[in-house]
């Protein structure tokens, strides 16, 4: 696939994940799975655009993070932060994506991913509005960098619907880390 075949596909899956929101119809199905694994597909999917931007896309982490989630959100979840990191990250430098595992008091499983470029970064009176939808950043329009503003307010909702939580730090200039805790889903 061609780095532009892959940001068609990604946006009419997010235009499709975003319809299936409003419409009330997202259901996250439990399995188990490891989320390095789905990092890993993430990467690999994510590599043309990311080799064609001349960005070098590192794991870090544990070897293995047991977690139940819907490996299909979750991989939308990853390949959307991934994809903006590479988007907003300048060439010859590095995105790490970080993967570890905790447990809950109760004893469930807990993964953290964390997403990190050393991009333009986001101004901090906009962090608050990246997870609307539609919402761009003035930065992403002035430099007309291409995409719909659905991939964070998408990123976010599937988080909170799994009982997660994500955090945005960033620094203009700097970069931008992006910070996803996500418990197991119930079985059904």
């Amino acid at each position: 696939m061609t780095p532009s075949t892959v940001s068609r596909s990604a946006l009419i899956d997010d235009l499709l994940t975003s319809a299936q929101i409003v419409a009330g119809r997202q259901v996250l199905e439990g399995h188990d799975l490891d989320v390095v694994q789905v990092v890993r597909d993430a990467v690999e999917n994510e590599r043309p655009a990311a080799e064609a931007a001349g960005i070098e896309v590192v794991v870090e982490g544990d070897a293995v993070v047991p977690l139940v989630s819907d490996p299909h959100r979750l991989g939308h979840v990853v390949e959307n932060l991934l994809s903006n990191a590479v988007k907003y990250s300048d060439r010859g430098s590095r995105v790490k994506v970080s993967v570890t595992s905790g447990a809950t008091p109760t004893g469930s499983h807990l993964a953290r991913l964390l997403v990190a470029d050393a991009g333009i970064g986001i101004p901090a009176d906009e962090i608050d509005r990246v997870t609307q939808r539609f919402y761009r950043t003035r930065n992403t329009r002035r430099r007309r960098v291409r995409g719909a503003g659905l991939g964070l307010a998408l990123v976010d909702r599937v988080v909170h619907d799994h009982g997660g939580v994500m955090s945005i730090r960033s620094v203009p200039g700097q970069g931008t880390e992006v910070d996803v805790t996500l418990p197991d889903l119930p079985t059904r």
